[in-house]
């Protein structure tokens, strides 16, 4: 067998090795037993009409993957947050999920949100991405 290595050369070659890859992926689920779904979800705190909170989250194989949790400056110390991150939970819950996974930076500042909201730190990546440390967290949830 020869093997070599390329990148795909255009958008449409891009869009046939995603096919093959899902498909593949799919093949492997089946061979070891594996249920694999990734849902995704989005919600926004509002006041009024205004936007001033925003998470983004996705669920796969019994885990919440907190992706994005940002509130507006001027809306920050007031329980958006907070609020937020209960309703995932919630939700999270209702999924049936075991943890709710996220990262977060030494820039950002939040492992005392996190911390507050019952996260455990699982990891600490130094010098990673923009090569700020990046703090690895989780939260059980007992059903």
């Amino acid at each position: 067998m020869t093997i070599s290595l390329k990148k795909p050369s255009s958008g449409k070659e891009s869009e046939n090795i995603d096919k093959w890859a899902r498909k593949e992926w799919l093949k492997f689920n089946r061979e070891k037993g594996y249920r694999y779904s990734v849902k995704k979800e989005r919600i926004v705190a509002f006041e009024g009409k205004t936007p001033v909170g925003y998470a983004d989250y996705s669920f796969t194989g019994g885990v919440c993957h907190l992706k994005d949790l940002l509130v507006s400056k001027r809306a920050r110390g007031t329980g958006i947050g907070k609020l937020l991150v209960e309703r995932i939970e919630k939700r999270a819950r209702t999924l049936k999920c075991h943890k709710i996974e996220l990262s977060t930076s030494e820039r950002h500042g939040n492992l005392g949100f996190y911390g507050k909201m019952g996260f455990e730190q699982i990891g600490e990546l130094p010098d990673g991405k923009f090569h700020f440390t990046w703090f690895l967290l989780e939260k059980k949830l007992k059903q």
